[in-house]
């Protein structure tokens, strides 16, 4: 998604004939329609809208009079517009999402999924010197290496009690807010831990600042937020209105997550054992308040707003959403963030210099000369991860970390079994003589390459080395990204991420994990054996993967074509999983290929719905006990490459 930021606190007001002080942010959408964002100031309070526009833009507009009208639809509230400096880090997309928590759970798993944005070296541990030498940063600015992490969100399924991760984006505020006692402002100390909301809540006490600052939006409310949708117009109706809990009505334009920090700190303490006592909300407002004599230090205010997209799914009554640590309600939504601005003098010049600054980072120029999109737009998360499904690959069947939906009422449903999947690399190493030659651009018309293609739901580097090597094509190419895992680029729009291989030969990819799983159609086999295959029923998998000779999963599985191409590679044993995906190999591994009940592999296949391919963690097993050891050789049209690769 491209957008501009344009600074419009110099527009007037046609109603009032007073400056309108915010910032117009607008999104390029995927239907080519446009959206304009307002975010505004107003008091103590931050307001957005939106309006969208048919029409087609090439460059930034400079008509913005739906915003303008929307103004003088407001006028009648009478609102007192602040003009404390603030710049929004917008529309960032995770580095990573895991089960891991340095704060809280440093040194091991953590207790849920979290979405985490930012530098590229979150790991199980923090220290603010080992924080700077990440890589990079999926923010705009290159110099802020800090992470900041929330619970993922999930959809329930209410037919299969599935969960299917929702892929959320997220704003990043840093305010200035001195208070009604103009306090000085200070930068974030190197190394400060802190954490907003309490993942144990499940009640709203509305006199607590803690509980004060989480929030939550629903967009596409009225017609100020959908300006083509005049029908549904839900002002000043309580149920549409921003509130502390989940609403009990679909979304149609998204659900917004809100989390504001406490900007006050100790001034000694850059963590405590609760990971809360070192810092304190501001007396007299939780967002604009003046520092109390304990915590008399005031930082930069720190706010992140969550886009989860609620209206992709149909909403089923309360329990349709859920964050990763089982709340159902929304009381235990929480922020984390650690310190990791690799130049804090950058703050300090945010502080002193960018008084005009509303919004748009290009307003502060010690910022915005450190601006970098591309860089933050191909940053790969490459730590480890825990080793367990977290739905980026589709549905999963529970929350991982063993988190019961809970809605506050009674006891919060307790846990058993053992909690120890493990670690393992976010991406998968390339098979033996492949290179990463980078990102090429590919022209608006004709294809760079053009002897094979294949597509699935979860493409990495390694598969589609793979699925190239076996066609003997020495060079492959990902584009159009990679909709499922958040940590490795997959080229983009006339974008390819280009791997090379002088000398390529067909290899069997290695075990999967679960942060990828291997995807790409193979080329079909010369002839049938499908015959030829006896049912070996339902077996346990895991992670680690039983069957590790060959993989690859498709749109259109059959147990025949899964069987076919365990054939086509030699292999004696064919595997069917979440109704998709194909497992070869001539026995199981990692002490998998356990029995399982039938009911374990009821997974419609994606290309029969009349057959079943596995399940979670399940796999629809059949063998081939006399196969002949045949070699069936691809059927490949090689084709000319583009000049410029030869």
């Amino acid at each position: 998604m491209s957008f501009w930021l344009l600074r419009w606190d110099t527009l007037v007001h046609e109603a009032r004939k007073e400056p309108c002080h915010g910032v117009l942010q607008l999104f390029l959408r995927a239907s080519f329609s446009y959206r304009f964002y307002c975010h505004l100031t107003a008091g103590r309070e931050l307001r957005h809208f939106y309006v969208d526009l048919e029409a087609p833009l090439t460059k930034a507009p400079t008509n913005i009079k739906p915003c303008i009208s929307m103004w003088q639809d407001e006028s009648h509230h009478q609102i007192a517009w602040a003009q404390s400096p603030y710049v929004i880090f917008g529309g960032n997309r995770a580095v990573v999402r895991t089960r891991i928590d340095p704060i809280v759970n440093n040194g091991t798993y953590g207790t849920h999924v979290h979405d985490v944005f930012g530098g590229s070296g979150f790991s199980i541990n923090y220290d603010y010197d080992t924080q700077i030498q990440s890589n990079c940063t999926t923010l705009e600015v290159t110099e802020d290496l800090s992470n900041y992490w929330v619970p993922s969100f999930y959809y329930m399924d209410p037919n299969n009690g599935s969960y299917t991760l929702m892929k959320s984006t997220m704003n990043i505020y840093y305010l200035l807010r001195p208070g009604p006692n103009n306090d000085v402002i200070h930068p974030f100390p190197q190394g400060l831990r802190m954490l907003a909301g309490d993942n144990e809540r499940g009640t709203y006490n509305a006199s607590s600042p803690d509980d004060q600052a989480i929030s939550y939006m629903c967009l596409g409310q009225s017609r100020y937020y959908h300006a083509t949708d005049y029908k549904n117009n839900h002002d000043n109706d309580p149920a549409w209105a921003e509130r502390p809990n989940f609403f009990e009505h679909q979304c149609p334009d998204g659900m917004r997550a809100q989390v504001f920090f406490p900007s006050c700190w100790d001034g000694q303490n850059l963590d405590s054992a609760d990971h809360k006592s070192h810092m304190s909300y501001p007396i007299g407002a939780y967002n604009d308040g003046y520092c109390p004599d304990s915590h008399p230090v005031h930082l930069i205010s720190l706010f992140y707003e969550l886009f989860a997209p609620t209206g992709d799914f149909p909403y089923n009554g309360p329990g349709t959403w859920a964050f990763s640590n089982g709340d159902t309600v929304g009381y235990r939504y929480h922020g984390d963030f650690v310190m990791g601005w690799r130049d804090p003098s950058l703050l300090q010049a945010f502080i002193d210099s960018c008084p005009g600054a509303m919004g748009n980072v290009a307003d502060c120029p010690a910022l915005a000369a450190k601006v970098d999109t591309a860089a933050a737009a191909a940053c790969e998360f490459g730590g480890l991860v825990v080793d367990e499904d977290v739905g980026l690959r589709g549905p999963i069947a529970a929350l991982p970390g063993c988190n019961g939906l809970w809605d506050g009422n009674g006891t919060r449903p307790a846990c058993s079994g053992t909690d120890d999947p493990g670690f393992v690399a976010a991406i998968q190493t390339l098979p033996a003589g492949w290179m990463d030659l980078g990102c090429i651009a590919e022209g608006t018309s004709g294809r760079a390459l053009v002897n094979a293609s294949f597509s699935g739901a979860n493409m990495t580097k390694a598969v589609c080395a793979v699925m190239c090597g076996d066609a003997l094509l020495p060079y492959a190419g990902l584009e159009f990204g990679n909709d499922h895992l958040d940590f490795e680029t997959c080229g983009g729009e006339n974008k390819l991420e280009l791997l090379h291989n002088p000398d390529p030969t067909p290899v069997s990819l290695p075990p999967s994990n679960s942060t990828g799983t291997p995807n790409g159609s193979p080329p079909p086999p010369t002839s049938s054996t499908s015959g030829q295959w006896v049912s070996g029923g339902c077996k346990r998998d895991s992670s680690s993967r039983g069957l590790t000779g060959y993989a690859f999963a498709s749109d259109s599985m059959t147990p025949s074509i899964c069987q076919d191409a365990c054939a086509m590679h030699n292999f004696t044993v064919a595997g069917l999983e979440y109704g998709s995906e194909c497992y070869c190999g001539n026995s199981f591994a990692n002490g998998l290929g356990g029995t399982l009940s039938d009911s374990s592999c009821a997974m419609p296949c994606s290309g029969d719905a009349s057959s079943k391919c596995g399940g979670s963690w399940a796999l629809t097993t059949f063998i081939q006990p006399k196969l002949a050891r045949r070699h069936l050789r691809h059927s490949i049209v090689v084709l000319e490459l583009l000049d410029w690769f030869t």
